[in-house]
């Protein structure tokens, strides 16, 4: 059944001028396209899967270096003072 015959109808069915109708259509796209289209998905997920392990082995790499400057600090702070032991001497001991 075609919209005019249903507009010009009499039946119940009847769509008057206040009606609205709203029309699906399926998007289809050429097979050309949508291997293109899968390609450049595939392209952008393997790049930010990149993104994303160069980011995690740098924090990594920033956590590690952070440890190691701090041992460095410590070493160069290092005194006597952090090994003194302090004891009485008796006249015994001279």
């Amino acid at each position: 059944m075609k919209i005019n015959d249903i507009m010009k109808s009499d039946s119940p069915d009847k769509c008057d001028e206040k009606a609205v109708m709203y029309i699906q259509a399926p998007c289809i796209i050429p097979q050309h396209q949508m291997t293109d289209r899968l390609i450049k998905g595939l392209m952008i997920a393997c790049l930010t899967l990149g993104i994303v392990f160069f980011i995690i082995h740098y924090v990594e790499y920033l956590k590690v270096k952070s440890d190691f400057e701090y041992i460095d600090w410590d070493f160069k702070v290092l005194s006597a003072a952090d090994y003194t032991m302090e004891f009485e001497i008796k006249k015994k001991m001279w």
